[in-house]
C-alpha cells in the first residue's frame, strides 16, 4: 500500500475510534446477526488472534506493516494502525481500573472479489502480568468501514457478495462455535 493511501485509511480509523458506529445486529446491518458475528469471529480467530497478541505471543500481525493471507479465499490482511494508551473505560457496572490499558488496532482486508474493508478492534484490558484474577479483558469493540460504500456495514454493498466474503474468511476446517 502506498503511504498516501495508508494515511487516508488511518484517518478513517481514527474517526471510527472517536465516533463508534452504534450499529446493532439486526437493526441496520444488511447481513443477519449470525452471519456478521461469524464474519467477525473468523477474522479474529483465523487472522488476528487478539488474545494471543494481548498475551505477548507472535501472531503474524504483531506490528504495524505486518500482513498475511488467510482463509479459503486467501484474504489479504494488513495491520495499518496501532495505538496503545491508558484506558478511560468505565461503565455503569464497573469503575475505571487504573491498571487498564486501551489498545486500538486497525486492519485492511482485501478479498478475492476486490472488496476492501477496514476493520477496527479496540480493547480495554488489564495487562495479564498485573491482573490479580487472571482475567484481563474488560471490553472489546469491533467496527468496520466498507471502502467502496463508505458504510460501517461490511455487508452493505451491491457490487460484492457478502456470502462469498464470509466463506473466504473461513479456515476450511470444521470448528465449534466459540460463543
Amino acid at each position: 500500500m502506498s503511504e498516501h493511501t495508508n494515511e487516508k485509511y488511518i484517518a478513517i480509523i481514527k474517526t471510527m475510534i472517536a465516533e463508534p458506529s452504534g450499529l446493532e445486529y439486526g437493526s441496520r446491518y444488511v447481513a443477519g446477526e449470525g452471519d456478521l458475528e461469524e464474519f467477525e469471529d473468523r477474522i479474529e480467530d483465523y487472522a488476528i488472534d487478539c488474545h494471543g497478541h494481548l498475551c505477548g505471543k507472535e501472531t503474524g500481525l504483531s506490528k504495524v506493516g505486518d500482513s498475511k493471507n488467510f482463509g479459503r479465499g486467501h484474504v489479504y490482511i494488513e495491520l495499518i494502525f496501532e495505538e496503545k494508551r491508558l484506558s478511560t473505560y468505565e461503565d455503569d457496572y464497573r469503575e475505571k481500573d487504573e491498571r487498564a490499558m486501551f489498545l486500538a488496532r486497525g486492519f485492511i482486508l482485501i478479498f478475492q472479489n476486490q472488496a476492501k474493508i477496514l476493520y477496527l478492534q479496540t480493547d480495554d484490558y488489564i495487562p495479564e502480568e498485573v491482573a490479580d484474577d487472571g482475567s484481563y479483558e474488560n471490553a472489546r469493540r469491533r467496527d468496520f468501514y466498507n471502502l467502496s460504500t463508505g458504510s460501517r456495514d461490511p455487508s452493505d454493498d451491491d457490487d460484492f457478495d457478502f456470502g462469498e466474503m464470509l466463506d473466504d474468511v473461513d479456515s476450511g476446517r470444521d470448528v465449534a462455535d466459540d460463543d
